[in-house]
């Protein structure tokens, strides 16, 4: 069991990559799948502490441990995939970011 889950997760971790990469070369921004992205864990996580009526401890020592866990576990991560998998996708952020900053100028 454990083997076809560590299976399992390394699947979902390369089809995470290649979603990243389709939506960036789609022409979604990266905000968007950023926030989709962290909205489906958050739903995810809720769900199945409802369904186990367990909720996670929340002290200020776990409350620490959440958020460095959270930004070196999948932010950082996030952002690395982001920035390597679709260049496009980065340029064409740049460029909008760079017009809307012209735009209002």
């Amino acid at each position: 069991m454990k083997y076809a889950l560590l299976i399992l997760l390394g699947n979902l971790w390369a089809a995470r990559l290649s979603a990243i990469k389709w939506a960036g070369l789609s022409g979604i921004p990266a905000f968007v799948t950023v926030t989709l992205a962290i909205f489906g864990v958050g739903i995810v996580l809720i769900l199945m502490a409802t369904a186990r009526r367990t909720w996670p401890p929340l002290s200020r020592a776990t409350l620490v441990f959440y958020v460095l866990s959270g930004s070196f576990g999948f932010i950082l991560p996030f952002f690395l995939e982001a920035v390597i998998a679709p260049p496009s996708a980065c340029i064409r952020l740049y460029r909008d970011h760079r017009d809307d900053a012209a735009a209002n100028a």
